[in-house]
C-alpha cells in the first residue's frame, strides 16, 4: 500500500516567554514523532487540551516549520482547521469556494463543475452568495469541510470541524469523508470525540504532553486515553519512548534522540537492570562515595546534614563547599572562604554573607528551584590549578564506551548564573573547537590546560570502571591534582549541540558497546553497600 505521508522523529518547541523562564517551565509543542500514513488510512488523533494534537497538523499542513525530523508527503494536501480558517470574511461562500479552489491548484473550469456541489453539500442555499461575516460558527464549518472534501485531496487533514451541525449534516460529512477514502484518499483528524474516532478511524494516535502515549489499533488506544484521562492511585500510564528504530537512527544519528530514548527508557521501565543502575549512579553521594574508592585525590567529607540549619559554621575548615545531597543544577552550591570578620565570600554568587545569609539564601534558593533537596553535604574545597580562575575550572569529557571523544571546558567564577559562564569545546587532543552548541557564550580567553593528558586518562579510567554505555565525567583541575566532580548519565547539553556535531555524537553513541545484562548485576552485586 502506498505511504501517503511519513514522519520521522519530528520536533517542534514554543520558547517560554522570558518572564516565565526562572519558574524552568517546560517547553510545550510535540517530541519525537514518527508515524505513517497509507492510501485508504483514516488516522485519528486525541489527547487533553494542549497535548500538541493542532500543532503536530498544522506541520503536517506545513503551516509550522519543525525545529527537527522530516515530514515527507505524496500528493496535494487539504487543511481544514477551525471555524472559517482560510476564508476571507469580505467574501461571500462562492467566492471563498473559488479561492480556496486555486490555492489548491485547481483551474477555473475544474471549480465552476464543482461549485453547484459544493453550496449543494454545505446547505447554505441564498447565504452562498453572502459575506462571510454574516455566517454563524456552523455555516462557516459547514462550508469548510465542503470544499475541502469537494477537491478531493490526497490527504485531507481536519482540526475538530468534522462533528458540526445537526445530526444530519454530521452524518454526511462521515459519509462524504468515506468516500473519499475509497477514491484512495487518506485523513488525518483531531478530535475530542471518541465515538466519532471509532466510527471512522483504522488508526489512533494519543499525545500526551507532545509525545506519543499510544499510536495503532483504536480500539486498544481508546481504552488507554480513557484510562489516562481519568486515572486512578493504583495504576498510571506509561509515556512511551519515541519509536525510532536502530536502523532509522543508523541512517540519521543524533546525540539528541539517543539520550531522549535512554531517559524515556529508564522512566518507563524501572525494574530493568539498567533502569536501576542509573537511579543508582544518578544519586550524588552514593557515586562520589564509589568514586572515592578509586580516585587519589579526595575531598575531605566534612559533614552531612537533613537541613542546612543544621550545620555548625564555627567548627569548619576556613574553606569549604556547601552543596546539596541530591541536584543537578549549580542552585544551593556555596564555595566559600571565610573573612577576618567572620562573614564569608561565596564565589559562585560573588557576595559576602554570614551564616544567617547562607542558610536564607540556601532556603530560598529550596523554594524557587525544583533542582535541589533540603538535606545537604559539606566537604573541603580545592585551590584551582591556575591563579586566573578563583573556582577550578570545570572540564567535562563525553565518554563512550569508556573513550573520551568531546571535551567541554568551562569557567563559572563570574557568577552562579549560567549567563556569565564561558566555554570552550576541545576535541580528545586538545584541538580547540568552534562555535558547536547554542545558547552559551564562548571564550577565546580560555586554554588547555598544561594537565590535558592527565585529565583525558583520568576521565578514561573512571568511566571506564562504570558499566555504561555513555557518560559524562566532570573533573576539576586542582593543586592537589585533577579530582572528580560528578559523572551524568543523561547529560543536560543534549538538545543544543549544531547539526554536525549532534550526528557525530549520535554515531559514536550508537557504535559504542552496550554493557550486558549480566556486567551491570555484577557491578552491583560488588558495590551493593555503597549503592
Amino acid at each position: 500500500m502506498t505511504t501517503v505521508m511519513e514522519i520521522q522523529n519530528l520536533t517542534l518547541e514554543y520558547p517560554v516567554p522570558r518572564k516565565y523562564r526562572k519558574e524552568k517551565f517546560k517547553p510545550s509543542g510535540v517530541r519525537n514523532i514518527s508515524l505513517q500514513v497509507k492510501k485508504g488510512e483514516v488516522l485519528g488523533i486525541i489527547g487533553r487540551n494542549g497535548s500538541g494534537k493542532s500543532t503536530l497538523l498544522k506541520m503536517m499542513a506545513g503551516v509550522f516549520p519543525p525545529d527537527s525530523g522530516t515530514i515527507a508527503i505524496r500528493g496535494s494536501v487539504s487543511l481544514l482547521a477551525g471555524v472559517g480558517v482560510g476564508f476571507h470574511k469580505d467574501l461571500t461562500g462562492r467566492e471563498n469556494a473559488y479561492l480556496y479552489g486555486a490555492l489548491m491548484g485547481r483551474t477555473q473550469n475544474e471549480i465552476d463543475d464543482l461549485i453547484d456541489e459544493i453550496q449543494a453539500f454545505a446547505e447554505l442555499e441564498h447565504h452562498f452568495d453572502r459575506p462571510l461575516r454574516t455566517y454563524s460558527s456552523g455555516m462557516k464549518s459547514r462550508l469548510g469541510i465542503s470544499v475541502a472534501t469537494a477537491f478531493r485531496p490526497d490527504l485531507l487533514l481536519i482540526d475538530e470541524v468534522l462533528g458540526v451541525g445537526d445530526v444530519s449534516f454530521r452524518a454526511k460529512s462521515q459519509d462524504k469523508v468515506k468516500e473519499l477514502i475509497k477514491n484512495s484518499g487518506s485523513v488525518v483528524i483531531v478530535s475530542h470525540s471518541m465515538g466519532l474516532l471509532k466510527t471512522i478511524c483504522t488508526k489512533l494516535l494519543v499525545l500526551d504532553d507532545g509525545c506519543i502515549l499510544h499510536y495503532g489499533d483504536v480500539k486498544k488506544g481508546m481504552e488507554k486515553y480513557s484510562r489516562y484521562m481519568t486515572p486512578n492511585q493504583e495504576e498510571k500510564i506509561k509515556v512511551e519512548p519515541p519509536k525510532i528504530k536502530d536502523k532509522e537512527l543508523e541512517q540519521n544519528p543524533s546525540f539528541r534522540i539517543c539520550i531522549e530514548n535512554s531517559m524515556a527508557n529508564w522512566r518507563n521501565d524501572r525494574s530493568s537492570i539498567r533502569s536501576q543502575l542509573i537511579s543508582k549512579l544518578n544519586k550524588k553521594l552514593p557515586m562520589k562515595r564509589y568514586m572515592e574508592t578509586i580516585t587519589d585525590v579526595k575531598s575531605k567529607d566534612l559533614g552531612r546534614f537533613e537541613n542546612i540549619d543544621q550545620v555548625d559554621f564555627s567548627v569548619l575548615p576556613n574553606k569549604f563547599v556547601i552543596k546539596p545531597q541530591d541536584g543537578a543544577s549549580n542552585n544551593g552550591v556555596f564555595v566559600l572562604e571565610r573573612k577576618s570578620d567572620q562573614t564569608y565570600y561565596d564565589s559562585m554568587r560573588r557576595i559576602s554573607c554570614t551564616p544567617e545569609e547562607i542558610i536564607k539564601i540556601y532556603l530560598d534558593e529550596f523554594q524557587r528551584f525544583k533542582s535541589i533537596h533540603l538535606p545537604v553535604y559539606i566537604e573541603e574545597r580545592f585551590d584551582s590549578a591556575n591563579p586566573n580562575h578563583p573556582i577550578p575550572l570545570d572540564y567535562k569529557g563525553f565518554c563512550f564506551g569508556g573513550k573520551v571523544e568531546l571535551i567541554m571546558q568551562r569557567d563559572v567564577s563570574k557568577g552562579r548564573e549560567a549567563s556569565k559562564w564561558t566555554y570552550a569545546y576541545y576535541t580528545r587532543e586538545w584541538v580547540r573547537l568552534g562555535e558547536i552548541r547554542k545558547g552559551v557564550k564562548f571564550s577565546d580567553e580560555l586554554e588547555p590546560p598544561g594537565e590535558g593528558e592527565e585529565l583525558v586518562r583520568e576521565m578514561e579510567r573512571l568511566a571506564s570502571s562504570l558499566p555504561l554505555k555513555f557518560c559524562s565525567m566532570d573533573m576539576y583541575n586542582t593543586k592537589n591534582g585533577v579530582a572528580f566532580g560528578e559523572a551524568t548519565i543523561h547529560t543536560g547539553s543534549y538538545k543544543s549541540y549544531n547539526k554536525y556535531w549532534d550526528e557525530k555524537l549520535g554515531q559514536l553513541y550508537m557504535e559504542a558497546d552496550e554493557p550486558s545484562d549480566k556486567e551491570i548485576s555484577e557491578f552491583l552485586e560488588k558495590y551493593n553497600e555503597i549503592f
